[in-house]
């Protein structure tokens, strides 16, 4: 089994897995920050699927373009809570993530960079905006822009949302056996330097919500890609809050021959 990453324009960084046989993982990084990256490949396998590969089997009930995107991203933290209700045994912390949850999602559903740039004051230095930047040869404002439609008004399953305990440092699932894309937000190109978990606190609480979208192709202009979004918090004590710090969004052979862009965070 082979799938390769061909990109027609400028390279950027993406990481594309995939699969030769049982036994041989490929991966390929690079970054287009015009056009977003295609993704080939000859075969697709029966194979036992990760949970990260699982929404293509998914109903996508939630969705903002029937009802409002704030009332779709409520939703989801309702579910949220109660789904970390179950694991974290503690209300308060629950409650606080699907609030942190529920706030992450709205923005991205209905991309607004003055909104954007108000939840990363809360964490972190927000990047400037329209500074040049002379590796990419445009500025963050650009690259967040190209970003923001895969997410832009995107169907929600709500029977797939999970909530699952990490360690911190906890690397992405990319040894799936499953022929796909995986991307990560990167720091600098449409994300802002979050903080990152602290390794030295044996207590720490790191949580991992699993978010299946449909997410939007470039050319196809519409919500055709079934992806299962990772987002990733851990609790601050001193400011007893969950800060992001991590986005993983995870894309079986559905993605195959179109051209999707870089998630952001």
């Amino acid at each position: 089994m082979h799938h390769r990453v061909t990109d027609m324009k400028r390279p950027w960084i993406l990481i594309v897995v995939g699969v030769l046989g049982a036994a041989c993982i490929a991966i390929l990084v690079w970054w287009r920050s015009s056009a977003g990256t295609t993704v080939v490949a000859l075969e697709s396998p029966a194979i036992d699927r990760p949970v990260e590969f699982r929404a293509g089997g998914l109903d996508f009930d939630l969705r903002p373009g029937r009802s409002s995107s704030e009332e779709v991203s409520t939703r989801v933290g309702e579910i949220v809570r109660d789904k970390a209700a179950a694991t974290i045994e503690d209300d308060v912390l629950a409650e606080a993530l699907g609030k942190a949850m529920s706030d992450r999602l709205a923005v991205m559903l209905d991309p607004d960079i003055d909104r954007w740039m108000e939840q990363v004051r809360r964490f972190t230095e927000p990047p400037p905006l329209d500074d040049e930047d002379p590796n990419f040869h445009n500025t963050f404002r650009q690259r967040w822009q190209h970003g923001i439609d895969g997410f832009r008004a995107a169907p929600i399953a709500s029977s797939g949302i999970e909530v699952r305990h990490i360690t911190p440092d906890a690397e992405p699932l990319f040894d799936s056996g499953v022929p796909g894309l995986v991307l990560r937000a990167n720091t600098g190109m449409s994300s802002a330097s979050y903080p990152q978990p602290p390794k030295d606190q044996p207590t720490l609480r790191v949580a991992e919500v699993l978010v299946p979208v449909m997410y939007r192709s470039i050319e196809s202009g519409r919500h055709d890609v079934p992806a299962t979004a990772a987002f990733r918090f851990f609790w601050n004590r001193d400011t007893s809050q969950w800060q992001p710090y991590d986005l993983i969004l995870y894309m079986d052979e559905a993605v195959l021959g179109k051209k999707v862009p870089f998630p952001y965070l």
